[in-house]
């Protein structure tokens, strides 16, 4: 299990709980500008609490990255951890945490001849906070019963041409970043 590019798992007692595959889905937008679909994840643990999970996910023509708004029920706990991650590699890589940014960026090792991919994730709430392990990067924040959150994550491959090193994927993220209305809401009930 990993948390891939821009996943998302409960954290208990510093261990990845990871969510069940969705069990329902739903197409809510089919293109051409925008596809939109909903997830819902079947229950898991996560110490004491058990914790459900509805993932509404979307991307525009054109865009690296899609957009992912989650809200999350618990019962058992009043609140849980939930990290959002990027899966590391073994080799030569890239990773850019920036808290102050609220961003997180990993280029991949290159696999001759197949290239490598830059993943990222951008948020815009100082709350969480960030730190890498052996196997990822990741994002956390605390969140309550009924909490939902927005965040943004996505992905170049250096053989599309378009985004080819390290420095150009960072600074596209960066750019994101900037440019981008908050992309990542704390909704506390």
């Amino acid at each position: 299990f990993t948390l891939g590019a821009g996943g998302m798992a409960a954290l208990h007692a510093d261990t990845l709980c990871y969510a069940r595959n969705y069990v329902r889905w739903e197409v809510l937008d089919n293109g051409p500008l925008r596809s939109r679909f909903r997830l819902y994840h079947a229950p898991w643990q996560a110490g004491p609490a058990t914790v459900s999970l509805v993932r509404e996910i979307w991307i525009d023509a054109g865009s690296q990255l899609f957009t992912t708004k989650s809200t999350v029920q618990i019962t058992g706990a009043d609140s849980v951890e939930l990290a959002v991650g990027i899966r590391k590699n073994n080799g030569t890589d890239a990773v850019l945490m920036d808290e102050t940014q609220n961003l997180m960026g990993y280029w991949n090792p290159e696999e001759v001849p197949n290239g490598t991919i830059g993943v990222g994730c951008i948020f815009s709430a100082p709350a969480v906070r960030q730190y890498a392990t052996d196997k990822h990067v990741l994002a956390v924040a605390k969140v309550g019963n009924g909490a939902s959150f927005t965040y943004r994550a996505g992905a170049a491959w250096n053989k599309a041409g378009q985004i080819t090193t390290a420095a150009a994927w960072m600074q596209y993220l960066m750019q994101q970043q900037a440019s981008a209305a908050p992309i990542i809401e704390w909704i506390k009930k």
